[in-house]
């Protein structure tokens, strides 16, 4: 093996060690940040672990669980028990945990179904879908900018108000939990612009 040869290797190896302790780095900020949010939310009774006790942040969240979560972020007081009842959805009967989670955040215009009359509330809810959600509960969005179409319009709203505070948004793409939980939590911050 010729000294370049040798010397290729050693840069290679010195680069992939970096590149492993900054992505570590990133990593366990990222992961930090998630886990004081959660804690935050927990402690605020908007959040739920699991019945381990655990909050599993890596995993995607569904729509039913997103919904639920949104409700709980509402300063409303709900019977909500009152809404423990068939939904406008095919899919959602009152026999489903969500069902009432569902009714509320339809009835306040958070969250809407699909063409087929149907909300499928064990899909992956997309980081573009979270975003409009929460800028709708905080009351801006008819304050969106016109020439812009969904979801870029929600976007770029949810920077402006410091909902999004830095992450990097992957377009279209299904966002995990902890992710959420950050989203959410800096929505706490922000003025709203509606009345309950």
């Amino acid at each position: 093996m010729s000294e370049v040869e040798i010397l290729h290797k050693k840069l290679f190896s010195v680069l992939l060690i970096l590149l492993l302790i900054f992505t570590s780095t990133v990593l366990a900020v990222e992961n930090a940040q998630q886990l004081e949010s959660a804690e935050k939310l927990l402690a605020l009774g908007i959040v739920t672990g699991y019945e381990d006790g655990s909050l599993k942040l890596e995993n995607l969240i569904t729509r039913a669980e997103f919904t639920a979560l949104i409700v709980r972020l509402l300063p409303k007081q709900y019977d909500i028990e009152s809404y423990e009842k068939d939904t406008i959805f095919s899919d959602v009967t009152k026999e489903h945990w969500a069902s009432k989670y569902i009714n509320i955040a339809v009835e306040e215009g958070l969250l809407n179904g699909y063409g087929d009359g149907t909300f499928k509330p064990d899909r992956k809810i997309s980081y573009d879908e979270v975003l409009a959600v929460l800028v709708r509960i905080l009351g801006y969005d008819k304050s969106l900018d016109k020439d812009k179409e969904w979801p870029l319009n929600y976007i770029d709203k949810a920077t402006e108000l410091g909902i999004v505070d830095n992450m990097v948004i992957p377009a279209e793409a299904k966002i995990p939990r902890g992710d959420v939980f950050v989203l959410v939590d800096n929505s706490l911050l922000i003025k709203l612009n509606k009345k309950y």
